[in-house]
């Protein structure tokens, strides 16, 4: 039989880019819809993956009974293209569609259900391509290995391609574009020579002449028309870490980050807290470290200072750039020689720091994601501590409203005092229109006393609009000081927020959707009560369920568990190596394309190493389920060093080249494995029978089910709940559970035969 042509293998391969460039495009433009977390993140992957799995198991059957499937292919490929623009641009109309403003926050129930409308077609549609793409190759055993091989390496591509050439570089719409061709190219290269392919050429020229297109006449102005119709607004742009906006409004200019209003100006008022009332409490604050938030406003309260060194750190560079250009005061900020500015994490650029600072004033969210939490966690609070000189100060607002505080609000305030508790020798909380907290060592002047604030400025020749004695005297009389108190000391189950156990990530959470939904307080409060043997119950239905199949359909049970649990394991693994890299070496974002495309080498060489074992041991099936039977074995041990591995490098804190390489190849072998049992349950599941389309549509579904449940579970629940070691803990049963149903489907010991 002859080997499939390289044009077939580009086909595979362009599925493969095509979905994951898709799938991150899709996950960006959501969280930017959604005010994006994590929650966010997993509701768009679940929503992703599951409709990738129906379409490859629903139509499973009928790819088989397909006599033309590279026509039925280009086909699918083209109706894609189609779809892929107007998925995009539902996310700029799903909102008002379901009933809400586009400013409005809504609760989780509207996020998954949003993210399941939206990626339902496009996702169907790819599935079924893949089970399509396994009927074009004669080899029937070598398939599906063959397409998942070719699929992989796509994928890397892909992952690369976007990270480092189209992210922060090209918007949203020509890449849109750039997928459109790259479809049509697909769909001339599966059908046969002749005037239809030459249609597809003409498709893919009239894609590429989107390229071209005025920015002003194409669909992303219609798109940034659709989503911003009620403002003034006056730019997009398409940063490395998100989408940046800029609207003006009555001469105030807003700056957005995902949605997210980041900071606006003229607002002088939360300025004026944010640096004057640390400030008023250091005796000489001569080097200030600024994080996060906009330069302008913040910076020129601390102009009234008598400062030597300001240090601004902003992770990205296009909204400092955006600042300079709508805000005319940020000229002569930025050229004055105290200012210096750092487009870095500010985690790290703490961690590095060869001097002390006497102010280190942290301007950002509260914690509603894992990368802010980072900066709210007892680590971070100790490495803050180490870098401030005697008598300087730590400032910080909790994200909740000096006024009233809810449960939720109740918890953050209590979990981020607590943690700066436990690290700082004192700790006060100022009510005001949100809650301002300053710490320090004993030789700082922190206070509560609003005569001694205004006193300390007053000496220093400083004059404010709203750091007033007459403000302060309302705000913090010694009744609202004592409510305060009296309700943080109601509140029950406060526990310090740690980067492994990432409390303050939870009640960001928590606060977000109690915003969004007050009667999801409830809810919340039966959550946060679970205790962590309740994790069980995953693994434990899988063995319920599970074994009692793999004693009636042995191998294909066994098969399609197997990869149901690969895939849950490897999705779920993947999001703790990048949350504990992210945690130990900060948010490094080009680390993370090299992270993925890491991981797709994995699986395309598991893949071949699948194939090359097939070929050895052709005529000993069971050596082949052994050589299954050990790849399992090897993804059940990944958690258990995870768990060694990952505490280690947070206590000794290696070279960001040594975690990376480290933690990667981790990840490789995971994937190596994972790459290697997807093929070889396909294998299992044929089991002499020619029905290509249905193995490839069961294996395929099971791997893509497993990893949307893992994105769902572990990102949004285990993780903000029990902590980085419990999604380990549950990664490890979910795999032994599997390798459990995998003895008894396949063992001799149970059983003769297959």
């Amino acid at each position: 039989m002859k080997p499939e042509r390289a044009s077939m293998r580009l086909v595979f391969a362009s599925l493969g880019m095509i979905s994951v460039m898709a799938q991150v495009m899709l996950m960006r433009r959501l969280m930017s819809v959604f005010s994006g977390n994590e929650l966010t993140i997993g509701a768009a992957l679940a929503g992703w993956m599951i409709w990738t799995g129906l379409g490859s198991a629903v139509l499973a059957r009928s790819s088989d009974r397909l006599a033309r499937p590279r026509e039925t292919l280009a086909v699918v490929f083209f109706l894609s293209a189609l779809l892929l623009p107007a998925t995009m641009l539902l996310t700029y109309t799903i909102k008002p569609w379901l009933g809400y403003t586009h400013a409005e926050i809504v609760g989780v129930e509207v996020v998954i259900l949003a993210s399941f409308i939206i990626t339902g077609p496009l996702c169907f549609a790819l599935g079924f391509a893949f089970n399509l793409c396994c009927r074009m190759i004669e080899e029937i055993s070598a398939a599906v290995g063959r397409v998942y091989l070719w699929e992989a390496l796509g994928s890397c591509l892909g992952g690369a391609a976007f990270s480092f050439i189209l992210a922060g570089r090209v918007s949203l719409f020509l890449q849109v574009h750039l997928l459109m061709a790259i479809l049509f190219a697909a769909a001339c290269l599966a059908l046969p020579a002749g005037w239809l392919r030459k249609a597809f050429v003409l498709l893919v020229l009239l894609s590429l002449f989107g390229l071209v297109i005025p920015k002003d006449r194409g669909l992303g102005r219609i798109a940034e028309g659709l989503r911003w119709k009620d403002q003034n607004l006056l730019i997009v742009k398409e940063s490395r870490y998100g989408e940046l906006a800029v609207t003006e409004s009555s001469g105030e200019v807003t700056f957005y980050t995902d949605g997210v209003p980041a900071f606006t100006h003229p607002l002088p008022e939360p300025a004026e807290y944010m640096v004057h009332l640390p400030l008023s409490m250091c005796e000489n604050p001569r080097r200030i470290l600024l994080i996060g938030g906009g330069l302008a406003e913040v910076a020129s309260e601390i102009m009234k200072h008598q400062f030597e060194r300001l240090d601004y750190v902003q992770i990205d560079p296009d909204l400092t750039v955006l600042e300079e250009r709508f805000i005319p005061a940020m000229k002569g900020l930025l050229s004055d020689p105290r200012i210096h500015v750092y487009h870095e994490d500010g985690r790290m650029h703490l961690k590095l720091a060869g001097s002390g600072y006497d102010a280190v004033l942290l301007n950002l969210p509260a914690p509603e994601t894992a990368r802010l939490n980072r900066f709210y966690t007892v680590e971070f609070f100790e490495l803050v501590k180490s870098r401030l000189n005697k008598g300087g100060v730590f400032g910080l607002t909790a994200g909740t409203s000096g006024n009233y505080l809810s449960q939720a609000q109740a918890l953050l305030l209590g979990t981020i005092s607590t943690s700066l508790d436990s690290v700082f020798d004192r700790v006060v909380i100022l009510p005001l229109g949100v809650n301002y907290l300053v710490a320090g060592d004993e030789a700082a002047l922190l206070s509560h006393d609003p005569e001694r604030i205004t006193a300390s400025l007053r000496q220093k020749g400083i004059r404010t609009r709203f750091v007033r004695e007459y403000f302060l005297q309302a705000d913090l009389s010694d009744e609202r000081l004592e409510s305060v108190k009296a309700r943080l000391d109601s509140v029950s189950d406060v526990f310090p927020n740690f980067d492994l156990k990432p409390s303050g990530y939870l009640l960001g959470l928590a606060l977000w959707l109690e915003q969004a939904q007050p009667s999801y307080r409830g809810i919340l409060e039966l959550m946060m009560a679970l205790p962590k043997i309740s994790l069980v119950f995953i693994p434990l239905v899988l063995l319920l369920s599970g074994i009692p199949l793999a004693f009636r359909r042995r191998a294909r049970a066994s098969a399609v568990i197997a990869v149901l649990a690969s895939g849950f394991l490897t999705m779920a693994m993947e999001v703790v190596v990048m949350i504990a890299f992210q945690v130990i070496h900060g948010y490094v974002y080009h680390l993370l394309g090299l992270i993925v495309a890491s991981f797709m080498i994995g699986l395309a060489a598991g893949a071949w190493t699948w194939e090359q074992a097939a070929k050895m041991l052709k005529r000993r099936p069971r050596g082949l389920e052994q050589c299954f039977l050990g790849a399992l074995a090897i993804l059940t041990l990944i958690p258990l060093i995870l768990i060694r591995v990952v505490p280690f490098l947070i206590r000794h804190q290696f070279s960001g080249t040594i975690t990376f390489v480290i933690l990667v190849s981790i990840l490789f072998v995971l994937a190596l494995a994972s790459g290697f049992i997807f093929p070889a349950a396909a294998a299992l599941f044929l089991s002499g029978s020619d029905r290509v389309g249905s193995a490839a549509g069961w294996i395929n579904s099971a791997d893509h089910l497993g990893a949307a449940f893992g994105a769902l579970i572990i990102s949004a629940f285990t993780i903000p709940l029990f902590g980085l070691d419990a999604a380990l803990v549950l990664g490890f049963f979910v795999a032994a559970s599997s390798l459990l149903i995998s003895l008894v489907g396949l063992s001799g010991f149970f059983h003769k035969g297959n």
